[in-house]
């Protein structure tokens, strides 16, 4: 029976009796095609990628030819092993018609003619052993790349060009089937079968043809527009091209062509399938086979290289990497058939064995590069139309992704469909199938009892796709966060073609919720390197304590607080695990950890501030951890747990339920309160070793003050000294400090806060002493501190004695107009927290003006100290409220009238008293300085006197005199 039928599809092909019939084109079809120069441009010549194709004049009987083909699928599916059994241990007679027919159509393709003399010895078919199924795989792989030529004389019509792909589609699908049930023969026998089929297989080149059919396929509609470029190009054309299909007009191939790749792509998943079987049994219990393959798995990763290498199965091919990167191309004609080519892929991952690190990490890319297209029509649906996607694109393509993913980051991942399993399409629950399985019951497989050392030998390609996958993670997490932002932003509709926007936000969370709960350290650290990335520069110099989040950086909080599996205590331990060390794929140098460790925190700080503060006092124990993890990080990491801590304190139930756990809120917030301290005093040396003053370096104010633009990345990741991190550290304490101790410390311990604040006070108020141009940072940070934490009237013992001094400091006033505006805070808290300070004040200028006969003291000595107090009085005055010393106002009157009687009076003096004239007239209602006109009259006019005076006298001293006292009076 099987030699009828295969009488039947053989002849056809050999009807006509003129050599021309059989005529083999590309020039360069010989026993190995692999030979291709390495530097073969995909774009140039192809004729090399066109090696496979056969080319017939003549027509044959398509009919004929597709009820054989028919008959052997039906005899397939009865009995499927009986028959490929026999086929495989049947051979054929020497002299048959068959074995003559296959040699000279072999003869003729390599150009010496249909008819003559045949050479027995040179034809693979005419040694002996030539078996039925070598036959039959040899047929179909003929038809299978048999075209017409685009001949002017030919009389070819479009009915014969149909019936031949017909028949194309017929011999791909039964050569699929064959080698599907051969999968199953080999994985239930034993090494001799395997071999066998290995020789057969590569003698056929069964691998090698259907690689150039599919990326002739694939490159034939890659293009936006595929014009035929060469001969081979225009035979392809000539044979695809279908007159009543518009799906070229429509921007993607033609149905025809479609469907044709379609079973290509089943044809190439049965041939993995079966390679794998046949090197599992052929080197069952050895090595050897990763072995050879490990060095060859990492070729042609951009997917360049259309070579063939006999030898390789067919994903270490890297032709088939390049038809892979080509079909899955964002802007190919072939989205249509996407579907198909990712159902390929997850499909075949068990069976990739070596190959799938470079399989996976090539199809992922491309996925990310599919998604963010998808972004953009999303963002703009006018794009869908212009893109013309198919039906649910976006979720077949999240689909995919998840599956490569979830098979390779996943201890329990599996291939989760399997659309491509010709299976599916025989009849299973035949009498002849049932009988095999009760078989296979009774009968143990050999594969079972090396169940654990074959999956031993699959250990070390997951693991390398593991650690790929989890290298390009951060890739993954951007793409997928683009989409997101596009489906919270824009206005979608619930019927957009590329996919419900509402299913396609599950299918995301179902990709990212078990990579996060089982890699949530490689899924932060992912996240925190695509959160530097969208660091917008403005961030980046920006000096806030935590800078604001970027547009971009909004959206990966919002798609990280989206994800259940990873709630807010879970997200907290993992963080801590992060900070302690990060995913294995990202760790090495110090830096890369260090910013990772800060952009991890900084991402969780964006995270805090939208999430209930029931939930914060929930997770108290695992942020404690963190906490505590903190005090030895970087100073960054130290400034985002402070705020954080900030946010804890601030939203959070206060006190806490258990006060242990107030006790031990209290003890972080002391000791992360005081390592900011230090890091904010680590421009600070101690002048004398007898002495615990200490005084601000000016070598390290230089080194803090000279960072440029190029170094803030740097020490903005937290790698550069703590002295550069003194005035970041200064301003933490500046916005966070007094509110932070005043909630966390309830009103029985307040006095634990002065003594933290004494420690703190000790490293600022140096700073504060130091009116350099360099310290003025530092300076207007730590002034920030002090009128920060003098708000609060139970820190005075803090802080009053320093502030009372930098009052009467003589270089008070050389400052910044910024830093102005804390001065009079601390002043106005200075004197008006406690009424005895003001009083001590004056005594203070009473004192001064009492001592004046110093013999140790000249003349202008003393007037410039009396003019810097009257100026600082004239400054507590400014600082106060309306009204708020008017009961001293008959105490300052008789000062100034004290001093203006003094004969050591000059020009300096009265400019100080008219200044605090002005003041009062500012700061007093009217009826509280009636009593002071006619000191100021009196002053005024005497000052006119003595002007005019000085009018008559030219000279340098006396201008400066007169213009002093006109601009006192001004």
């Amino acid at each position: 029976v099987l030699d009828a039928v295969v009488d039947e599809t053989v002849v056809p092909l050999n009807d006509e009796e003129d050599d021309d019939d059989l005529t083999e084109v590309s020039e360069s079809i010989k026993e190995d095609v692999s030979m291709a120069p390495p530097e073969y441009n995909i774009d140039g010549n192809v004729r090399n990628i066109h090696s496979h194709l056969l080319l017939y004049c003549g027509v044959y009987d398509v009919q004929r030819t597709l009820y054989a083909f028919c008959t052997l699928t039906n005899m397939l599916k009865t009995n499927a092993r009986a028959l490929l059994c026999a086929a495989a241990t049947t051979s054929v007679p020497v002299k048959s018609q068959i074995l003559k027919l296959l040699s000279r159509h072999r003869k003729s393709m390599f150009g010496r003619g249909f008819h003559g003399e045949i050479d027995m010895t040179g034809i693979p078919y005419n040694r002996g052993s030539s078996m039925y199924l070598e036959l039959l795989i040899s047929i179909c792989l003929y038809y299978i790349r048999s075209y017409y030529p685009n001949l002017g004389q030919s009389k070819i019509t479009q009915e014969d060009i149909a019936g031949n792909r017909q028949v194309q589609m017929s011999s791909v699908e039964l050569l699929s089937l064959i080698c599907w049930e051969l999968s199953g023969i080999v994985r239930d026998s034993g090494r001799g079968l395997a071999c066998y089929l290995a020789e057969l297989l590569a003698r056929c080149k069964a691998q090698k043809v259907a690689l150039h059919c599919l990326l002739s396929s694939v490159l034939e509609n890659s293009g936006p527009e595929c014009k035929a470029t060469s001969f081979t190009a225009e035979i392809l054309s000539f044979n695809n091209h279908d007159p009543t299909d518009q799906g070229s007009v429509e921007g993607r191939m033609n149905r025809e062509s479609e469907a044709f790749q379609a079973l290509l792509l089943r044809l190439l998943l049965s041939l993995i399938i079966l390679e794998h079987e046949v090197d599992n049994s052929r080197h069952r219990g050895n090595n050897v086979m990763n072995d050879s393959y490990a060095d060859l798995a990492a070729d042609n990763v951009e997917g360049t290289d259309v070579r063939y290498l006999s030898g390789r199965p067919i994903p270490l091919q890297p032709m088939f990497v390049t038809a892979l990167v080509a079909a899955l191309h964002p802007s190919a004609r072939m989205r249509h058939s996407h579907i198909n080519w990712t159902s390929l892929v997850t499909s075949s991952l068990p069976y990739l064995g070596p190959a799938l690190v470079n399989v996976v990490s090539v199809t992922v890319r491309q996925l990310c590069a599919n998604i963010e297209t998808l972004a953009e029509v999303y963002a703009d649906n006018t794009k869908n139309v212009n893109l013309r996607l198919p039906a649910d694109y976006a979720i077949t393509q999240l689909e995919a992704l998840t599956v490569l993913c979830h098979f390779c980051l996943l201890d329990t991942g599996q291939p989760f469909n399997h659309p491509l399993d010709h299976n599916s399409m025989t009849n299973s629950n035949t009498p002849a199938q049932l009988f095999n399985n009760l078989v296979h019951v009774f009968i143990p497989s050999p594969l079972l009892a090396l169940q654990d050392q074959s999956s031993n030998d699959e250990t070390e390609p997951q693991l390398g796709a593991r650690r790929s996958l989890l290298a390009i993670l951060p890739r993954i997490v951007a793409s997928v966060s683009l989409l997101w932002k596009a489906l919270c932003t824009g206005k979608q509709s619930e019927n957009n073609v590329a996919g419900c926007p509402r299913l396609v936000k599950g299918q995301l969370l179902d990709l990212l919720s078990p990579i996060a709960e089982y890699h949530g350290n490689s899924f932060l650290t992912a996240f925190s390197i695509v959160w530097k990335e969208r660091r917008s520069r403005a961030s980046v110099l920006s000096s806030t304590i935590v800078p604001e989040a970027t547009e971009m950086q909004q959206v990966l909080v919002q798609l990280l607080s989206s994800i259940k599996s990873m709630p807010l205590d879970s997200l907290i331990q993992t963080i801590h695990q992060v900070v302690k060390q990060p995913s294995l794929s990202q760790a090495g140098q110090q830096d890369t950890q260090i910013s990772i460790e800060v952009s991890v925190l900084e991402l969780f700080v964006h995270y805090v501030q939208l999430a209930p503060g029931h939930y914060l006092a929930e997770t108290w124990q695992s942020l404690l951890g963190l906490l505590k993890e903190g005090i030895t990080l970087s100073p960054p990491s130290q400034f985002m747990l402070l705020s954080v801590l900030s946010q804890f304190v601030h939203r959070a139930p206060a006190p806490l339920a258990d006060r242990k756990d107030q006790k031990d809120l209290q003890d972080i917030t002391a000791k992360m309160v005081e390592s900011c301290s230090q890091i904010a005093g680590a421009c600070l040396e101690q002048s004398s070793w007898l002495r615990r003053n200490v005084s601000v370096r000016e070598d390290e104010l230089s080194a803090a003050n000279s960072i440029t633009e190029k170094d803030i990345e740097k020490v903005g990741s937290g790698s550069g000294s703590n002295a550069q991190y003194s005035i970041p550290a200064q301003n933490v304490l500046a916005q966070l400090l007094a509110p932070l101790l005043d909630i966390t410390f309830g009103n029985q311990e307040k006095e634990r806060v002065c003594t933290i604040l004494t420690m703190i006070m000790y490293n600022v108020t140096p700073y504060l002493k130091n009116h350099t141009n360099k310290n003025m940072p530092s300076f207007h940070a730590c002034s920030q501190i002090l009128a920060s934490i003098s708000t609060y009237q139970y820190t005075r013992k803090a802080w009053k004695k320093d502030a009372m001094e930098l009052l009467l400091d003589p270089t008070l006033f050389q400052m910044e107009d910024r830093s102005i505006q804390y001065w009079k805070i601390i002043i106005d808290n200075l004197m008006s927290q406690d009424t005895t300070t003001f009083r001590d004040f004056m005594g203070r200028i009473n004192m001064n003006q009492a001592n004046t006969l110093n013999l140790f003291s000249n003349r202008e000595q003393e007037c410039e100290q009396r003019a810097q107090l009257l100026k600082r009085l004239a400054f507590v005055l400014l600082c106060s409220e309306k009204d708020q010393f008017h009961k001293h106002v008959p105490e300052i009157q008789e000062r100034l009238v004290d001093t203006l009687r003094m004969p050591q009076s000059g020009p300096g003096i009265h400019a100080q008293v008219f200044l605090c004239f002005r003041v009062l007239l500012l700061r007093m209602s009217g009826h509280h300085i009636t009593s002071m006109w006619p000191i100021i009259v009196s002053e005024m006019v005497q000052v006119m006197i003595h002007i005019e005076h000085n009018l008559s006298t030219d000279s340098e001293e006396f201008r400066y005199v007169i213009i002093s006292l006109i601009l006192s009076i001004i």
